[in-house]
């Protein structure tokens, strides 16, 4: 209670709709009754949160609440960390390409384009086609790209990328101590 932290904003709008949008502005949850009668709610810092996104619809989970968005051809989620996870899945009637670093994921198609940023954890889904997976790492860091025929994955100190079902995975390392698997 009283703790200062970022305001995080989501915004449904047909256009360009954004989900958890860090804004930069400092707040705090104080605890008590607003003078309206109502109780403040406090969602806590480590609560999980899931977000899973297709073509057509995209959800965001927590403690307490189930955010949906439908018929979106650009969705952009961000992430305060923790374990959070997102899972992303493709359109198995067109192309569709993922490109993904520790800092963010983008997976699009001609229909569609979602995007998370600083998601800890992040799945991606290919159910056929010709789809492209391209995995980036941190300079800094030193990780792992492991590969099997149906998924590749990349992990680091405090991620994880992982690709399932894609025709074709390129991995990028960046040189230093990575290894491969």
């Amino acid at each position: 209670d009283g703790e200062v932290g970022e305001v995080v904003v989501t915004v449904l709008a047909p256009d360009y709709p954004l989900i958890r949008f860090g804004t930069g502005d400092l707040s705090a949850i104080l605890p008590g009754t607003c003078p309206t009668g109502r109780t403040i709610y406090d969602s806590g810092y480590e609560q999980l949160i899931a977000f899973l996104a297709s073509p057509t619809e995209a959800v965001l989970s927590g403690s307490g609440y189930v955010i949906r968005a439908e018929g979106f051809r650009t969705v952009t989620a961000q992430s305060r960390g923790g374990n959070d996870t997102a899972s992303l899945y493709d359109d198995p009637t067109t192309f569709d390409r993922l490109e993904t670093t520790p800092e963010y994921a983008v997976y699009y198609g001609s229909r569609f384009n979602n995007r998370v940023f600083s998601f800890p954890n992040v799945f991606a889904y290919s159910r056929g086609g010709d789809d492209r997976a391209r995995i980036y790492d941190n300079r800094i860091f030193q990780e792992t790209f492991i590969s099997y025929p149906s998924y590749s994955r990349l992990i680091g100190p405090t991620y994880q990328r992982q690709v399932e079902g894609f025709r074709y995975v390129t991995a990028y390392s960046s040189g230093g101590e990575d290894m491969l698997r």
